[in-house]
């Protein structure tokens, strides 16, 4: 049974740490972008040193709790009082936030600035040891402080009401130890490496002043316009005219087009082209075009009609083209805006886009695009400098990392291929191929194709898909892997060796591999089965909590006829997944064969305690329990297993065979083992030699003994024709002693 992460049972998956990690960060993604936040309406909290290895929250008394979404904070005496202020930087508003510490200026500090000669310049990773009367403190200079935050190089130490220092020992990156003099209380030194002397800096001359102010989170609105830092490009959309012909949403040659989502029924529909009639000169001057796009009729219970929207749209007057959009246009264009900003929601009536002449998103307007907003930015169109659409693009001035941006296509053809837009998505990747950031990731775009048909079971599409991503790409590791599953599931096992071992050779560490590929092999003929065993070790070194491995590895070695290390490994595998099947069946089946019958039946008794309705449970119980010697316990759990499936043949054969030959009367039942193994040998249409030779053994035990002689007579020549001929001559035996009892 070849596994991969994301079909494997979840107690495979939890026994793989790579799969489970990637499923999970794939869940919190989910989350993220529908808007949830990794912290909530969690407050932040602060924690106050207590000495002696304890700390006391104090979160609420010290005012920090903060019902922000913060991510990071940072020390810094940033008005050079002597005491340290705090930056906090947070996820959503305010994204940043300044605490000014104004308290006891009775206490005592000193505050040191490393400058490394021999060592890295800034001092990063030393150590700094200050003994200052009874106490000891200690500071490392590091190049982070928590998530995306750095604190001042200034190392700060509180002195308390100590106002003197002992000593200053310097651990320097590297290993070397320094002892610096000439520092004091209550001032700033610069410690340079190899000195041993402090030097006093001296603070800047200049007056702060701070307005104290609270922060209050402007009014939320549903509303938005965002001008795009970079223009981008988006798949072919298709909308419908009046009689459902469709046509392509393209601008005009050397023109911006301006697309609005709306519907006749719309209140904020109206208003915006209300708005639009209202200043329709300034609109038709400012040499754009625009297009309506009608959703009547589309929602639930929606059943308004196109032409009642062309109707209304007609009334305002305004030079509008007037187009029909479906399901599917609808969705593309959310998933286009959710790029833009990141909510998941469905895309609010009206919405808009403005493309620029290539057809590439400028502007994007959640809600009415406000007239004014609207032809500022279509006086941007004419830029065709990124760097000039850049700063065009930007909320305010000031300056900014970078001057160009662009959009990363392949999350948008990602997208839509996730939402099986896949054609349209293959055509868009394929048009900007040079666009992609690498040939890598131009090549997981197919890749990605793949792994939807084969879900789909599409299998030659998903094997046409990896290869044209492999052509493109040939060292992806994990394409590969997916071509032989593909391979492997269309049951041509060469050609996913090649795979599994081409894959293994880009990546050894991927553990799936190695477990597949020894699966294979060890079905094979002597050398394949010692190298299917081989790569099945490796996969349980690589990964030793991997049920399935185990399971797998124990099936080779039982093959090989190692049974005590095949054993040991199907423990381990139905230790590790005890509720998969096929593991705690196998290793009840090793106990079983090795005649280890005891402990086979307690093992069975495990797997029913999980799957109480399962037949073949039920049916191997009454196997162990008939070699056993108890009959009777042996035709309950048979019974068992016909209750749960009445046309199970092996449970009719072996329940009719013990109640035709058992000499306890308690379990004998003539009668019925006639009439059991008759409905077993109808369901076989009477031809298998084992349930006529049951059928025949009934039949005799119930005094039916010409009906058994015939019976008998059907059975040898199928037994003969079927290769058995050992059989066959045990059954002209029994027959022979049939037609002798006669006489």
């Amino acid at each position: 049974m070849s596994i991969t992460p994301d079909k494997a049972p979840e107690s495979l998956l939890a026994s793989d740490p790579n799969a489970l990690f990637l499923q999970r960060t794939d869940e919190i993604n989910e989350l993220l972008d529908s808007g949830a936040s990794l912290s909530g309406h969690e407050r932040n909290c602060f924690f106050l040193n207590t000495g002696g290895g304890r700390f006391a929250s104090a979160s609420a008394t010290s005012g920090f709790d903060f019902s922000d979404d913060a991510r990071a904070v940072a020390r810094s005496d940033w008005d050079h009082d002597g005491d340290l202020d705090l930056w906090f930087a947070n996820r959503t508003a305010p994204r940043l936030r300044f605490l000014r510490n104004n308290g006891n200026h009775d206490a005592h500090f000193v505050a040191l600035r490393l400058r490394g000669t021999s060592s890295n310049r800034d001092g990063i990773g030393a150590r700094v040891v200050i003994k200052s009367g009874k106490r000891t403190l200690l500071r490392s200079l590091r190049a982070g402080e928590g998530f995306l935050g750095q604190s001042s190089k200034w190392l700060h130490f509180g002195l308390g009401t100590e106002p003197t220092i002992d000593s200053i020992v310097v651990h320097w990156p590297g290993g070397k130890s320094e002892s610096f003099s000439g520092a004091v209380a209550d001032g700033w030194f610069a410690l340079k490496q190899s000195e041993g002397r402090a030097k006093r800096w001296q603070r800047p001359k200049r007056e702060i002043r701070l307005t104290k102010r609270p922060f209050v989170l402007p009014e939320s609105s549903e509303q938005a316009a965002v001008r795009l830092c970079a223009r981008m490009p988006i798949p072919s959309l298709t909308c419908y005219d009046s009689a459902g012909k469709a046509e392509t949403i393209v601008p005009a040659k050397g023109r911006g087009l301006f697309v609005s989502i709306w519907a006749s029924w719309c209140p904020a529909c109206q208003s915006e082209f209300a708005e639009f009639a209202a200043k329709k000169s300034q609109l038709e001057k400012a040499g754009f075009d625009m297009l309506a796009l009608c959703v009547n009729g589309l929602g639930e219970g929606d059943e308004t009609t196109f032409a009642e929207a062309e109707a209304r749209l007609g009334k305002y007057g305004i030079k509008i083209a007037h187009r029909r959009a479906d399901t599917k246009l609808l969705e593309q264009l959310r998933i286009i805006a959710n790029r833009i900003i990141a909510q998941n929601d469905p895309l609010p009536l009206p919405s808009g886009f403005l493309l620029d002449p290539n057809g590439d998103v400028a502007a994007f307007y959640r809600g009415p695009a406000p007239v004014k907003r609207l032809l500022e930015d279509v006086a941007t169109l004419a830029l065709a400098d990124p760097a000039a659409i850049f700063r065009a693009g930007l909320p305010s001035k000031g300056t900014w990392i970078g001057n160009t941006r662009r959009h990363p296509l392949d999350r948008l053809v990602n997208e839509f291929i996730d939402a099986d837009f896949t054609d349209v998505g293959l055509a868009f990747a394929r048009k900007h191929e040079k666009a992609f950031a690498s040939p890598t990731s131009y090549a997981e775009v197919f890749s990605r194709v793949g792994n939807r048909y084969a879900a789909a079971d599409k299998l030659d599409a998903a094997i046409g898909n990896y290869r044209d991503a492999l052509a493109i790409d040939d060292k992806s590791p994990t394409t590969h892997f997916n071509l032989a599953l593909a391979f492997e599931r269309q049951l041509k096992v060469d050609e996913a060796l090649v795979e599994y071992r081409r894959a293994i050779a880009l990546d050894p560490s991927i553990t799936v591999a190695h477990l597949n590929r020894g699966a294979i092999l060890a079905r094979g003929d002597a050398a394949q089965l010692k190298a299917g065993i081989a790569s099945l070790q490796e996969a349980v070194r690589l990964n030793p909590n991997l049920g399935a491995s185990h399971y797998h590895l124990g099936m080779a070695l039982e093959r090989a006829q190692q049974f005590p290390q095949a054993l040991q490994h199907y423990r381990r595998a139905a230790l590790l997944a005890p509720d998969h099947l096929g593991n705690a069946m196998q290793l009840a089946h090793v106990l079983e064969r090795g005649g280890q019958f005891g402990d086979a039946l307690a093992e069975y008794g495990k797997i029913r305690e999980i799957y109480p309705d399962s037949v073949q449970v039920s049916f191997q119980t009454g196997l162990v329990l008939e070699k056993l010697k108890r009959p009777a316990e042996a035709a309950r759990y048979y019974r068992a297993s016909l209750t749960h499936q009445p046309k199970f043949v092996p449970a009719l054969n072996n329940l009719a065979w013990l109640l035709a030959t058992s000499k306890d009367p308690k379990v004998a039942a003539l009668p019925e083992a006639v009439e059991l193994a008759m409905r077993a040998a109808k369901l076989t249409k009477f031809k298998q030699a084992p349930i006529l030779d049951t059928l025949a053994t009934a039949h005799f035990a119930a005094g039916q003994r010409q009906l058994a002689r015939e019976t008998l007579n059907q059975a040898i020549p199928l037994a003969r024709a079927a290769g058995h001929a050992a059989f066959a001559t045990e059954l002209e035996a029994k027959l022979q002693s049939y037609q002798d009892s006669q006489n």
